[in-house]
């Protein structure tokens, strides 16, 4: 994984974070609205995996639009 990739999926995992924190809920939370692990959730926020893995119109599940 090349440096602007992995920046990259820091930018969104802070987005992410950012809109989990403004709902609020939990990771444990957020993983349950999304019907995914709680590892997932992790990843996603922390870079490690990208959120281009995430279901599209997941986020409405949490009441984001």
């Amino acid at each position: 994984m090349n440096s602007k990739s992995l920046r990259a999926g820091l930018i969104s995992g802070f987005v992410l974070r950012a809109a989990r924190t403004s709902i609020p809920a939990t990771q444990q939370g957020l993983a349950e609205l999304l019907a995914v692990d709680l590892t997932t959730v992790q990843g996603w926020e922390s870079g490690r995996r990208p959120l281009a893995h995430m279901r599209a119109g997941g986020s409405s599940a949490c009441g984001v639009d």
